[in-house]
């Protein structure tokens, strides 16, 4: 896990919420869903240059939009890869350092 910077995904149209790995979920499946703003580190998510992918910091698995909802998992899908641009015009990614 990087020790710089962390980030929170704040929707567009309600920005006390934002992406949430499930009940601080650490395994890959777990649901990544909105909620209200805590900053815990379940909400907290960094972008891997090696990979392209963005990472949980709680579980350092990968965001994955591939089926009908986002979850967490390894990496290795291309979902994980193109879904990040494609997702830019419906959040807003806030920098935070931690």
């Amino acid at each position: 896990m990087p020790s710089g910077k962390y980030f929170m995904i704040r929707t567009v149209l309600n920005t006390s919420l934002v992406l949430d790995s499930q009940a601080s979920g650490t395994s890959p499946g777990t649901r990544v869903h909105t909620w209200e703003a805590h900053g815990g580190d379940n909400q907290q998510w960094y972008q891997d240059n090696v990979t392209g992918t963005i990472r949980n910091k709680l579980s350092d698995l990968c965001m994955d939009a591939g089926g009908k909802l986002m979850v967490q998992s390894t990496w290795g899908d291309a979902d994980q890869q193109s879904r990040y641009q494609n997702l830019q015009p419906t959040i807003s990614i806030l920098m935070q350092e931690t």
